[in-house]
């Protein structure tokens, strides 16, 4: 048997889910998000990765999310710049103390630390 297709649709504090097939809103819905335990409100995205996890996304945070368990993992949530970008921590507080030419090109990933400090400055 095929498993339906389904989209959430998420918007402040509630949930919506979204039968793909039918192209209908399911029954019983909308509902609060905090049935999932430690996602907050007003999320900006969500979505499951290739490993099976789905992780809610929030300004410069991500969580995430076990699924079993029905709330989030105990090391969230996670720089966004750090833990998916892979953006030196050193960045994090780069707006505080700016860093000098010089440092900044000696960084061994100098080309992915300017990608990470335009989108830094875009989720700011």
């Amino acid at each position: 048997m095929q498993r339906r297709s389904q989209r959430l649709i998420l918007s402040g504090t509630m949930y919506w889910r979204f039968d793909e097939d039918i192209q209908f809103v399911e029954l019983d819905y909308p509902r609060d998000i905090q049935m999932w335990s430690g996602v907050p409100y007003n999320i900006d995205a969500v979505f499951q990765s290739q490993n099976g996890k789905t992780y809610f996304l929030k300004k410069k945070y991500s969580w995430e999310f076990n699924d079993i368990k029905m709330k989030v993992s105990q090391d969230s949530p996670q720089p966004i710049g750090e833990f998916w970008l892979k953006c030196p921590k050193e960045m994090r507080d780069s707006f505080n103390r700016p860093l000098s030419s010089r440092q900044f090109l000696n960084c061994p990933q100098a080309n992915v630390s300017f990608l990470c400090l335009i989108l830094m400055r875009i989720w700011n």
